[in-house]
Parts: C-alpha cells; sequence; structure tokens
C-alpha cells in the first residue's frame, strides 16, 4: 500500500537536516510516538549521515482485532539515510522501518527541500504485508500508523527549532 507524507520546517534545508540528525530532537520524536526504551545512533560519512533508532512503540493505532497478535507494544527499528546535499541543496534520502514479529514492512523515498522561507520534507513509500487473507487490512493499519508518526514530526520538530533559537 502507497502512503506519502509532507512535512513543514521553519527552517533552511541545512537547518533542517542538522535537525534530522540532531539526537536531541530524535528523542523527542520518538517520545512524542509514544515510544519507550528507545536506542539512537547518528553515522555521519561527510556530509551523508544515517540515523538508527530501534524503540518499543505503543499498539494504540492498531486495529483492536490485531492487536491480540502483536500485543500491548512492538518493537521496531527505523532507518533513515540521507545523502549529502546536491548542488542545489536538495537533500535524498531512504527510510525502512522493521517491526519484530509482525510481518510488515515499510519502506521510501525522502526529499528535502526549500519551500518558501522554510523547508519541505516529502515521505513516499510503500507499506507491505505478508499475510494472506489479512494484508490489505494489516497494511492499512501500518499505513495510518506511519502518517500519525509523520504527522506528529512536524510539532515536534517547530517545537524543537523553536527551543534551539531561544
Amino acid at each position: 500500500m502507497h502512503f506519502e507524507a509532507t512535512i513543514n520546517y521553519p527552517a533552511t534545508v541545512p537547518a533542517s537536516a542538522a535537525m534530522l540528525a540532531d539526537e536531541g530532537f530524535l528523542q523527542r520524536r520518538l517520545a512524542a510516538a509514544g515510544a519507550s526504551e528507545s536506542r539512537i545512533d547518528v553515522a555521519r560519512d561527510g556530509d551523508a549521515f544515517t540515523v538508527s533508532m530501534a524503540t518499543r512503540l505503543p499498539t494504540d493505532d492498531v486495529p483492536a482485532s490485531f492487536r491480540s497478535f502483536v500485543g500491548a507494544s512492538l518493537e521496531v527499528r527505523i532507518v533513515e539515510a540521507w545523502e549529502a546535499p546536491l548542488a542545489t541543496g536538495e537533500r535524498r534520502g531512504t527510510i525502512a522501518v522493521d517491526i519484530a514479529g509482525a510481518p510488515v514492512a515499510v519502506s521510501g523515498h525522502m526529499r528535502l527541500v526549500t519551500d518558501g522561507a522554510g523547508a519541505r520534507h516529502d515521505v513516499r513509500g510503500e507499506v507491505r504485508a505478508s499475510v494472506p487473507l489479512f494484508g490489505r487490512a494489516i497494511e492499512e493499519a501500518a499505513s495510518s500508523a506511519v502518517q500519525s508518526v509523520l504527522t506528529g514530526q512536524e510539532r515536534v520538530a517547530r517545537e524543537h527549532l523553536a527551543d534551539s533559537a531561544g
């Protein structure tokens, strides 16, 4: 199942990219999603960077009919790999989300571009569930959860950027 999300940041592309690699922001982002027991690693290679997050997320967004299969929380691993900026300043990246014990995989592409006075973070990807019969319902639930997390990221980013400026 395809998903798309757009997140707007009130900062330049370089400042937004720096925020996306900032462990303080990443902790806030995971906390806003209800995460617990999080581990974050940011690996840099010149101007490129890869963020790896392992966390436990609540299953509040999972339909009740599937919650019995996954329990009260999910072990989630998120990897976001950002390339060095292009000559235009645009950044491109990939995202992969794995959920331990669940037959669901999320993968996609990201762009960080100038949009007016700020930056726009576009995320497009696919949610795949390898479960016969229930696959589509699981994909819809996972897609909804991804959208929810991304929507929350914009709010947390605005708060983080405001705190950093003040």
